[in-house]
């Protein structure tokens, strides 16, 4: 399984990372350009998969057959899309905007209550848990995102946590898990 960083309608890049992956599925960490860009989605394997982040049209995503979802497990991996957008006030709801680009508090209430089910070894999520943002050199203010997947970092640490959002290429182990930040088309490859 690959992880591949935000692409921001970086398409051919993108294109040449899962071709150069071929036999290899995939999960890109968000901020795709779903409702930025055209995406050539019938040359998209549904083997490689996104989750959504705050620069994805959150409807046009659930669209997508590529699409993971919100929140939830795929092949033992728990994934979170979703955070804050800080410059939101320089752009236009429903055009490079969305009022929902985090998840509602009963969505973040639900996917708290379905982590605490499977207590996971691996998440990815676009935006990272606070204690790992305040390690990165772009440190957003605190926000119901970053302290929901606080939360579920507290309760259970899995062994790997790989994220996007930020644009850093980040290592750092915290509390027995290993945090990936992954920058923009980074990949980063777990097992054979």
């Amino acid at each position: 399984m690959i992880f591949i960083g935000d692409v921001h309608g970086k398409i051919s890049q993108y294109l040449n990372i899962i071709n150069k992956y071929s036999d290899i599925c995939s999960i890109q960490v968000g901020d795709f350009g779903v409702g930025f860009v055209d995406i050539p989605w019938i040359e998209i394997d549904c083997r490689h998969k996104f989750i959504r982040g705050n620069h994805d049209n959150p409807d046009m995503s659930r669209e997508i057959p590529n699409y993971l979802g919100d929140y939830g497990y795929y092949n033992n991996i728990f994934y979170v899309s979703g955070a804050i957008s800080i410059d939101r006030n320089y752009r236009i709801e429903g055009v490079d905007w969305w009022r929902d680009e985090e998840l509602s508090y009963l969505e973040m209430s639900n996917m708290i209550e379905l982590y605490r089910k499977f207590c996971p070894r691996i998440v990815v999520s676009h935006e990272a848990p606070t204690e790992v943002v305040s390690y990165l050199k772009y440190n957003s203010h605190n926000n119901p995102t970053s302290s929901a997947l606080q939360m579920i970092f507290e309760y259970n640490r899995p062994e790997i946590w790989i994220f996007g959002h930020h644009h850093l290429s980040f290592r750092k182990k915290i509390n027995k898990t290993l945090f990936i930040g992954l920058d923009e088309l980074e990949v980063y490859k777990i097992g054979d």
